[in-house]
């Protein structure tokens, strides 16, 4: 039984997936598994895997369910002991593993949810990320609500906690955040105040694509996604009221008008203001809808 289980959901992207293998081959700490969920890629991705002779790695085929099936899959199929998430765009770097694991002895081996600090790497450069202030970790569900938001990459939790807590396959965006918050008000957190993956920016990356044309559907699953947490999982009512939920979902819409604004998606702006409106969030939203051009709400009204 290994020690980690490192999950890479990967669909189509071979091209990158060399250097997130590669990453996790070079680490310092060797007790380790690597499991590479193929999510139905139609590209040489089970080529490029089978080309590795390392026993420790796993390649393993499913039918294109997209990411929260596809690691819901590496959970189910991991071995180790702690299970740790990389995509396929991203890497480690060699410290990453020994990092948790040192950290995991120093709390003598809990159930519990441990965090790294993450470079964030872009074509104009790259900086260092802070996911949590340390002087706010005496409450870290309510600092990661309110302040910041974690990356698979950046992520070590003991596999008991998920094989009882998994991602909900219906939901492939704020998918991650949902678990987080669940496992945050459950069991304990560790963070380690250091910088050993690295998220990388890119044109094709899910969030830019994301940002570059909202689109209504995609919107609205991020809203479902939230409501489905507070209905479904009452221990999260225990730490966050219903206004800080009200007040997290007019933040996100306002995000989204914000961007198909810029986007100059006229239509997409109108119909989320007025979206909102309708569900009775904050009057704010009402001040985004007046800063349209008037001829463009005339237009699409």
């Amino acid at each position: 039984m290994p020690f980690f289980s490192v999950i890479i959901p990967t669909y189509n992207r071979a091209v990158f997936l060399k250097k997130a293998i590669k990453s996790v081959l070079d680490q310092e700490y060797t007790d380790w598994e690597l499991l590479i969920i193929d999510d139905g890629s139609t590209d040489n991705t089970s080529e490029l895997v089978k080309s590795y002779h390392d026993p420790r790695v796993r390649y393993i085929f499913q039918q294109n369910a997209e990411r929260s099936v596809a690691r819901n899959n590496g959970i189910e199929n991991a071995k180790g002991k702690y299970i740790c998430f990389l995509d396929s765009d991203d890497y480690y770097l060699p410290n990453h593993l020994i990092n948790f694991y040192n950290k995991i002895k120093e709390s003598n081996d809990q159930h519990a949810m441990f965090v790294s600090g993450i470079f964030e790497e872009a074509p104009s450069g790259g900086e260092k990320k802070d996911l949590f202030d340390l002087k706010y970790l005496c409450n870290p569900l309510i600092f990661y609500w309110e302040n910041t938001i974690l990356t698979p990459i950046s992520i070590c939790i003991h596999q008991y906690i998920l094989k009882e807590n998994k991602f909900i396959p219906e939901f492939n965006i704020w998918e991650d955040t949902h678990l987080w918050l669940r496992i945050l008000a459950q069991y304990p957190f560790y963070y380690i105040n250091d910088y050993t993956a690295v998220y990388v920016r890119h044109e094709s990356s899910g969030v830019i694509k994301d940002m570059a044309v909202v689109k209504l559907e995609k919107v609205k699953g991020y809203i479902a996604a939230i409501n489905h947490l507070f209905k479904n999982y009452p221990i999260i009512l225990q730490h966050l009221t219903l206004e800080m939920k009200r007040n997290y979902i007019d933040k996100k819409y306002n995000m989204f008008i914000y961007q198909a604004r810029i986007n100059k998606q006229y239509r997409i702006a109108l119909q989320l203001i007025l979206f909102a409106l309708i569900n009775k969030f904050t009057w704010s939203n009402l001040l985004l809808f007046l800063k349209l051009p008037f001829h463009i709400i005339l237009k699409h009204a």
